[in-house]
């Protein structure tokens, strides 16, 4: 018996289908962003900013995941006053 989901998916015409590396649009909060990058699963290069501050905001997310991921891996963490940062959403960092 087929699913609901093979049924729909078998049902779309061929014309319907995007290949796997066309672009979307899609809105996610920052806070998404932020966590997907932290856990590393996006990358900033991975996303095109439409404006200057979602650019900005894109920017500081990525160097805020990287520094953490460096001081993450860092052998002197448990020493290094960076390492206990609660690092702030970058809505909240300002932009220059």
């Amino acid at each position: 018996m087929a699913s609901t989901f093979d049924s729909f998916h078998s049902s779309a015409a061929a014309s319907d289908a995007l290949p796997m590396d066309a672009p979307v649009t899609v809105t996610l909060s920052l806070e998404k962003i932020v966590a997907l990058m932290r856990a590393g699963y996006l990358c900033g290069a991975d996303l095109h900013a439409s404006d200057p501050r979602t650019r900005a905001l894109v920017h500081q997310a990525c160097l805020q995941s990287c520094q953490q991921k460096v001081c993450d891996e860092c052998e002197y963490r448990d020493h290094c006053p960076s390492a206990s940062v609660d690092w702030p959403l970058p809505d909240k960092m300002p932009i220059a």
